[in-house]
C-alpha cells in the first residue's frame, strides 16, 4: 500500500475540537458500556453479505462478530480504542498506530479469547490467516509512507438506527481528532456504500487495487472485498486550511 497519491485539497470547515457527544474509553474502564458497544458491533456487522464467506450459519454471524470484537477489547483492554454515542447505537474501534498497536490486533487467535473459528467453514482458517497477514502488512506499509496514523478498525451502527447520520458523527469526531494531531487516518472499506461514506469525509481510495478473497465452490460469487482508503490531516494555518 505504498502510495504517493496526494488528493486535491478538501473543501471543509476548520477542524474543531473532537465532539463532546462522542465518548472515548478503554474496555477496562467501563465493562457495561463495552458490552453494549460489542452488541452494536455484532448486530451491525452480522448484516453484511460477506459473512457467508466465513460462516455458513446466519444465526452465528452476530456471535462470530461479537467474538471478534471481544478479542480486540481483550488484547487492548487498557487502550482507549472504543468510541461511542451516548446510547451506543453507533460505535467505533480506532487506535493510534503504531503507538497503541497490540500484538494480537491482526490475529484471530487471542490468548484467553473467543475461538471465532468455531463458527467458520472448515475451509476458512487458511483464508483467515492470509487476511490477517494482509491487514498487518498494509498498516506497516502505510506507516512507512505516511508516518504514525489513526487506524479505524471498525465503524458500526445498530440496524435499528441506520440511516440517521450517526456513523457520520463518530467519523467526524475521529477526523477532528486526527487533524488535531496532524496525522492521517487509514482504514479498509468493505463495500461501495461504506467507501462513499468515507469519501464524504475526505477519504480517498488508495491507488492499489482492492483486495478480494473468496471460496470457490463453497459460496460461488460471494467474496470479501477490502478497499484501502486514507484521509490526510487538514491543518489550520493563518492562510487558511491545508493538507498535511
Amino acid at each position: 500500500l505504498r502510495s504517493r497519491h496526494r488528493p486535491e485539497a478538501i473543501a471543509m470547515g476548520a477542524p474543531d475540537a473532537p465532539s463532546p457527544i462522542v465518548r472515548q474509553l478503554a474496555p477496562s474502564e467501563d465493562p457495561e458500556a463495552t458490552a453494549a458497544i460489542l452488541d452494536t458491533l455484532a448486530q451491525a456487522m452480522s448484516q453484511a453479505d460477506e459473512n457467508w464467506v466465513w460462516c455458513p450459519t446466519p444465526e452465528h454471524h452476530a456471535q462470530r462478530w461479537h467474538g471478534i470484537g471481544y478479542n480486540y477489547t481483550l488484547s487492548m483492554r487498557d487502550t482507549k480504542l472504543l468510541f461511542t454515542l451516548a446510547d451506543h447505537q453507533a460505535v467505533s474501534f480506532a487506535y493510534w498506530y503504531p503507538e497503541e498497536k497490540a500484538s494480537g490486533d491482526d490475529s484471530w487467535d487471542t490468548p484467553g479469547g473467543v475461538d471465532t473459528t468455531a463458527w467458520d467453514r472448515p475451509e476458512a482458517p487458511p483464508l483467515l490467516e492470509t487476511l490477517a497477514q494482509f491487514l498487518a502488512q498494509a498498516k506497516v506499509d502505510f506507516l512507512e509512507e505516511h508516518g504514525p496514523f489513526l487506524y479505524l478498525a471498525f465503524l458500526a451502527v445498530h440496524p435499528n438506527s441506520q440511516g440517521q447520520g450517526l456513523g457520520g458523527k463518530i467519523l467526524s469526531h475521529l477526523c477532528q481528532m486526527a487533524d488535531a494531531q496532524g496525522k492521517w487516518i487509514y482504514l479498509e472499506a468493505s463495500t461501495g456504500d461504506n467507501s462513499r461514506l468515507y469519501m464524504r469525509h475526505g477519504f480517498v481510495a488508495l491507488p492499489n487495487p482492492p483486495k478480494a478473497w473468496e471460496l470457490p465452490g463453497i459460496c460461488p460469487g460471494m467474496k470479501l472485498k477490502l478497499i484501502p482508503m486514507a484521509r490526510p490531516p487538514i491543518i489550520k494555518t493563518q492562510q487558511g486550511l491545508r493538507q498535511g
